[in-house]
C-alpha cells in the first residue's frame, strides 16, 4: 500500500474516532499494519498515536500510554515536532481521564514547553486549554480562566482588550473552530461558577452551535450537560432533564463510552436533586452496564459509587453495603495500578550520581508500600508510618491528619515529635496560622526551606502549633485520591535545607502510600459500621416496616382500618364472594348525639368515646369481618359471606346495642347512640364505591325516621 493510501487511513481514523472508537480501531490497526508492512514510520507513528487516543476514549489508559510512548520514540527518530507534541499532550490526557492530575499537569505543562518553544501554536492551544480544563475540574477557578483566555487569544483574530466579549459579539474570528468551541464552553463553566448565567449561557450556545457544525459529538454532549446544569441552577427543572437527555442522546450516537457514563450519572444526580430516587437508580444502573461493556474499572467505581450513596440514603443497607464492597475493591485496584506507575516513574526519576543511593531508598520505599498498604487497621497503619519514615528521611517531626469535609476540620491521629508522642491535635481549615489549613483550603504542597525566610509566603504569623523548638524545614501534603482529600501528611525537620529534591520525590511517593492505605482504612471501616448496622437494624427494619404498614393502613386514633385498606379489603371480598357466590354486607355507622360530647367535655374526652365506641364495634363483629373509621364519627364495617339481608341486619342490631351502652369517660357517664344503614353485595352494588354510597343512603334514611319518630 502507498504512503498516501495510510494517510488516508489514519486521517479517517480521526474523524472517525470520537463518533466510533470500536470502528475507529480497526481502521487504525489496518493502518498500523499496512504502515509496517510498507515500512513507512510516518504513517506508522501517526497509526499509533491515533491508537493511543482510541485506547483513551475507550478508558484503556495503560494501553493508551503504550501506543502513545510508542509514537513518541517513532516522532523524535524522524525529528517530528508536531508528532512529540501530539504524543505528550495525549499522555497528559491520558492521565487526567483518570483523575490523576498531578501527573497530567507535568505532561501538559512538558507539553507547554515544548510547544511553544517549537512555534506550534495549534498544540500551544491545546495545551493552555487542558491546562485549564484540569485547574477547572480542581476548582482552582483564576488559574483555569487564566489559561483558557491565554488560548482564546492565541485563536482569535481583530481583537481587543476583551477576546471573549469581541468574539461572542462578532467583532472576532476564530482561527480553529473545534478548539474554539471547546475554550468558550469552558468559559462558560467559569461564568457559572461565579452565577454569571447570563454569560454562561451566552458562551454555551454559541459553542453549541460550532460543535454541532464541526459534528464533534463529544463536545456538543458536554455543552448539553453545561447547558442541564445552567437550567438547574436556575430552576428549571424540565429544561436541565431536557438538556440532560439530548446530551446523553447525542453521546450514545458517538458511541463513546466515557461521555455516555458521565451523561448517565449526571442525569441521574439530576433526578436524585428533584426528589426522583427510582429515574436515579435506574440511570446509575445503567450507566454501570455502560461502564463494564467499556471494560473501564474507572467509570465502574463512579457508577458504584452513586449507587451506594444512593442506597444508603434510602435506608437499603444491605444493597448499599454490596456496592460500598465493589467500589472498594475497584479502588484498590486502580490505586495499586496507579502505586505502581508512581514507583516506575520514580525509579526513572533516579538515574543519577546517587542512583545507588536512590536505589536503596526505593527499595525500601517498596518494602513500606508493601507493609502499608498490606492493612487496613488505622492505629496499625500509623505505628507503620513512623516506624518506616525514619530510615529513609531526616523527620524530627512526624505527623498524619485526617480531614472531615463536613466539619472543614483536620484531627491528626499521628503526631510524634523526636520520638515522642505528642496529644492530638484538631484544627480547622479555616485558620489563618496553619501550614495544614493552608496546604488542604488551596490543595497544593507546603515545602519550606528555611521558616524564617520562607514561612511569610504561605502565612502571616506562623507561630509553632505543638512541640517544643520549632522546626526550620516543613513539608505539608494533602494526602488526594481522585480529587478528594483524605488527609494529610506532615514531615519536618530542625535543620534549614534539610530535604534535597530527591528527598521530596521520596517523601511525594511515601505520601501516596499513605493516601491509599488511608482512604482503602477509611473505606473498610465504613463497610464494617454498614455491616453492623445491618446486622443491629435488620431486626428493628423488619419491625418498623410492620409499623409504616400498619399506620399506612389503619387509623391513628382507633386502630381500625382507614379509608384506604377498607376500600382495598372491600374490593377483594367482592372478588371473592363474587366466585362462590355469596353474599357480602357493608354497615355504614354513624353516631348521633356526638358533638355535645366534644363541646361540653373536651376534645381528649370525645376521642377516648370514639375508641370505645371502635372497640365496641369491633368486638360485635365475627372474627373474618373489618372495621374501619372513615373519619369524624362515622364508621364501616365489612360483612363477609353471608347468605342473606337478615342476617346482616342482626349483626347491625347487635352493634346499635353496644354502642348504646354507657360510657365513662372524664369522671361522667355518656350515651351515644347511632344511625346504620346497610348495603348487601350484589343486590345494592357491584363496586367498592357503589356499595359504600347506598349503606351511607341507607344511614341517613334511618337517621331521618329515628328523628321523625322523636317527633
Amino acid at each position: 500500500m502507498d504512503h498516501a493510501a495510510i494517510d488516508g487511513m489514519n486521517n479517517h481514523t480521526w474523524d472517525l474516532m470520537l463518533k466510533d472508537p470500536e470502528e475507529a480501531d480497526v481502521v487504525a490497526r489496518e493502518a498500523e499494519e499496512a504502515a509496517r508492512a510498507a515500512d513507512y514510520p510516518r504513517g506508522l507513528a501517526a497509526s499509533l498515536l491515533n491508537r493511543g487516543w482510541i485506547a483513551i476514549y475507550r478508558s484503556k489508559f495503560e494501553e493508551a500510554l503504550r501506543f502513545l510512548d510508542d509514537s513518541r520514540q517513532i516522532s523524535r527518530e524522524l525529528g517530528d515536532a508536531e508528532g512529540i507534541a501530539k504524543t505528550i499532550n495525549a499522555r497528559g490526557v491520558a492521565f487526567h481521564n483518570q483523575s490523576d492530575y498531578n501527573r497530567a499537569l507535568d505532561a501538559y505543562r512538558e507539553g507547554l514547553t515544548y510547544a511553544e518553544t517549537e512555534g506550534l501554536t495549534g498544540r500551544t492551544i491545546s495545551v493552555l486549554n487542558n491546562i485549564g480544563e484540569v485547574y477547572l475540574e480542581i476548582k482552582r477557578f483564576d488559574d483555569a480562566e487564566e489559561y483558557f483566555r491565554r488560548a482564546l487569544e492565541l485563536l482569535t483574530t481583530g481583537t481587543g482588550s476583551d477576546a471573549l466579549e469581541d468574539l461572542l459579539a462578532g467583532r472576532a474570528t476564530l482561527e480553529l473552530d473545534e478548539a474554539g468551541a471547546s475554550v468558550v464552553g469552558n468559559l462558560g463553566s467559569i461564568a457559572l461558577t461565579r452565577h454569571d448565567f447570563a454569560l454562561a449561557e451566552r458562551c454555551f450556545a454559541w459553542s453549541l452551535e460550532l460543535a454541532e457544525r464541526a459534528e464533534n459529538r463529544l463536545i456538543e454532549s458536554e455543552l448539553k450537560t453545561h447547558l442541564g446544569v445552567l437550567a438547574l441552577e436556575r430552576g428549571d427543572h424540565a429544561l436541565a432533564e431536557k438538556y440532560h437527555t439530548e446530551s446523553l442522546r447525542v453521546s450514545q450516537t458517538s458511541k463513546n463510552s466515557l461521555t455516555r457514563t458521565s451523561t448517565m450519572i449526571h442525569l441521574g444526580g439530576l433526578h436524585e436533586r428533584l426528589g426522583q430516587p427510582e429515574g436515579a437508580l435506574a440511570l446509575y444502573e445503567r450507566a454501570l452496564e455502560s461502564a463494564l461493556e467499556a471494560g473501564s474499572p474507572y467509570l465502574e467505581s463512579r457508577a458504584c459509587s452513586r449507587l451506594a450513596e444512593l442506597l444508603e440514603s434510602s435506608g437499603e443497607w444491605e444493597r448499599a453495603l454490596e456496592y460500598h464492597k465493589r467500589f472498594a475493591r475497584i479502588r484498590l485496584d486502580l490505586l495499586s495500578q496507579s502505586s505502581e506507575q508512581k514507583l516506575r516513574s520514580l525509579t526513572a526519576q533516579l538515574e543519577s550520581d546517587r542512583l545507588r543511593v536512590a536505589n536503596d531508598r526505593l527499595q525500601v520505599i517498596n518494602n513500606f508500600a508493601q507493609e502499608i498498604t498490606a492493612t487496613l487497621d488505622l492505629e496499625e497503619i500509623f505505628e507503620r508510618v513512623y516506624r518506616n519514615i525514619n530510615e529513609i528521611i531526616d523527620a524530627t517531626v512526624i505527623g498524619i491528619a485526617l480531614y472531615d469535609d463536613a466539619s472543614g476540620t483536620l484531627d491528626f491521629k499521628l503526631l510524634m515529635e523526636e520520638g515522642e508522642p505528642l496529644d492530638p491535635v484538631q484544627l480547622s481549615v479555616d485558620r489563618t496560622d496553619s501550614f495544614s489549613a493552608w496546604a488542604i483550603r488551596e490543595r497544593r504542597e507546603v515545602v519550606i526551606e528555611d521558616r524564617e525566610a520562607e514561612g511569610g509566603r504561605y502565612l502571616q504569623d506562623s507561630s509553632p502549633q505543638w512541640g517544643g523548638e520549632q522546626s526550620s524545614s516543613l513539608v505539608f501534603l494533602p494526602l488526594i485520591i481522585k480529587d478528594r482529600i483524605v488527609g494529610l501528611l506532615t514531615v519536618q525537620s530542625r535543620r534549614t535545607n534539610a530535604y534535597s529534591d530527591l528527598d521530596l520525590q521520596v517523601i511525594r511517593a511515601v505520601s501516596s502510600f499513605v493516601a491509599i492505605a488511608l482512604d482503602n482504612a477509611i473505606i473498610v471501616n465504613r463497610v464494617n459500621l454498614l455491616n453492623q448496622i445491618v446486622r443491629r437494624e435488620k431486626d428493628e427494619l423488619e419491625s418498623v416496616y410492620r409499623q409504616i404498614s400498619f399506620l399506612a393502613n389503619h387509623d391513628h386514633l382507633t386502630g381500625l382500618a382507614n379509608r384506604r385498606m377498607l376500600v382495598e379489603m372491600l374490593d377483594l371480598t367482592i372478588s371473592q364472594v363474587a366466585e362462590n357466590g355469596d353474599k357480602a354486607g357493608v354497615l355504614f355507622i354513624d353516631l348521633d348525639r356526638f358533638k355535645p360530647i366534644n363541646d361540653d367535655l373536651g376534645h381528649e374526652a370525645g376521642d377516648e368515646v370514639l375508641r370505645i365506641v371502635a372497640q365496641r364495634v369491633r368486638s360485635a363483629l365475627r372474627h373474618d369481618d373489618l372495621a374501619a373509621r372513615m373519619g369524624g364519627d362515622e364508621f364501616v364495617a365489612i360483612v363477609r359471606g353471608v347468605p342473606s339481608r337478615e342476617v346482616v341486619r342482626g349483626i347491625a342490631d347487635k352493634i346499635t346495642a353496644g354502642i348504646a351502652e354507657p360510657i365513662a369517660v372524664s369522671g361522667t357517664t355518656v350515651r351515644v347512640s347511632s344511625s346504620l344503614g346497610i348495603a348487601l353485595f350484589p343486590d345494592d352494588g357491584a363496586t367498592s364505591d357503589a356499595l359504600i354510597r347506598a349503606a351511607d343512603n341507607a344511614m341517613y334514611q334511618d337517621k331521618q325516621e329515628q328523628r321523625q319518630l322523636k317527633r
